[in-house]
This record gives C-alpha cells, structure tokens and sequence, in this order.
C-alpha cells in the first residue's frame, strides 16, 4: 500500500483511562482529507490520506477484546480508496470469526 508523503501520526488511541468500554459504540477514524469541492464543506478539496490499516484493525480488536460491541467508521473518501476497502474489509472479516459486533 503507498503513503502519502503527508506525515500523519499512525499510533492507536490510548484508552487507558477508560473506566468501562463494554457494550459501547466507538468512532473509528481511518483518514481523512477529500478531493471532491463541496462548496459546503470545511475540508474540500483536501489531500485525502489514510491510517495503516493493520493500526485500525489492531485499535478495533482492543476495543472488541475489552467489552465494545460495534463501532463507526469515519472518513469523508473511504470509498474512494479501493485498494484500502479491500484490505480493511478482508482483515475485518477475520474479526468477525472471532468476536460479535455490528
């Protein structure tokens, strides 16, 4: 998979101070940036860029293993990128084997 030059931080969101995360529903941030002018829009016309996918699918599972039961993806061009669909969707499917979530 090819990266952006943009330096973006890729680590998984600490959340360590957590109290209780079972049963919740989390957002999950996988990129962001659109190349599309929405004139209504704040960030149009950005350089989209993504997450690796293994530190998404690696936050996902610490949060599926510590109790959550579904989660949102956020991203204003996830569909757009393909290639990365692919590869999220393939190792989220293996998820689903092992855990029950929405």
């Amino acid at each position: 998979m090819k990266h952006n030059k943009r330096n973006w931080n890729n680590t998984i969101i600490d959340y360590s101070l957590v109290k209780q995360i079972k049963g919740e529903t989390f957002l999950i941030t996988v990129g962001t940036g659109c190349n599309r002018k929405c004139s209504f829009c704040n960030i149009a016309n950005s350089i989209p860029f993504f997450r690796n996918c293994n530190l998404v699918i690696e936050e996902i599972t610490f949060l599926l293993r510590n109790g959550a039961n579904s989660f949102h993806i956020i991203n204003h061009s996830f569909c757009e990128n393909h290639s990365y669909i692919k590869i999220f969707c393939e190792s989220l499917l293996s998820l689903k084997n092992k855990y029950d979530f929405g």
